[in-house]
């Protein structure tokens, strides 16, 4: 009996040395440590084989009817994209000849302004700034004028349109003096002067 339990107790100590769970194979009931599986990966079956090792042709099947789907999906999104991106292609293009054209006309309206501009410069260096049918003439060689006077031109040059700045600038042209006698006219001048 005394061999019995040394073998025993022997037995028990290597195995548990073996084992990390301790006890033998058959004692672990089942539940082997992992070690390296000796089959090669060609010769492993995936889930989805058959006996034969063969992939089943209804997953084929549905794979492949669900590949077609997407890459119609992709299909039409692409000539929708296109579509689009064509459509963005041509609105920029005719933005683009919109502006050409705004630009053109303006260019061609600001060289036709200018040109008249320096015209109507070189016009007046040799007459008024204001245009005949505003102006009037003035009755004293002298340019002594009575207040009265001045202000019937003024109320006179308004009745034709003529601006409050461009009656002070044609008043200063003429050198009729202001009623100090000092400065020149300006347009807030005349403005007192028509309302009073």
């Amino acid at each position: 009996m005394n061999d019995f339990l040394k073998n025993l107790r022997n037995t028990q100590r290597t195995s548990h040395q073996r084992f990390p769970g301790g006890g033998s194979r058959k004692e672990m009931e089942g539940n082997y440590l992992p070690g390296k599986d000796r089959r090669k990966l060609k010769d492993r079956r995936t889930p989805n084989m058959g006996e034969s090792g063969a992939i089943s042709t209804d997953l084929m099947e549905m794979t492949a009817s669900q590949i077609q789907d997407s890459l119609s999906i992709i299909a039409d999104s692409l000539e929708k994209l296109i579509t689009q991106n064509e459509l963005l292609v041509n609105a920029k293009v005719d933005q683009a000849q919109s502006m050409d054209q705004f630009f053109n006309k303006f260019t061609a309206l600001l060289d036709e302004k200018l040109t008249q501009f320096l015209n109507m410069k070189a016009a007046s260096d040799t007459s008024p700034s204001l245009p005949k049918e505003i102006c009037i003439s003035t009755p004293s060689p002298d340019n002594r004028h009575t207040k009265d006077e001045v202000i019937a031109m003024i109320r006179s040059m308004r009745k034709k349109k003529a601006t409050f700045s461009e009656i002070a600038k044609w008043l200063d042209e003429e050198g009729i003096p202001t009623f100090s006698g000092r400065g020149e006219w300006h347009a807030q001048t005349i403005h007192r002067l028509c309302k009073g």
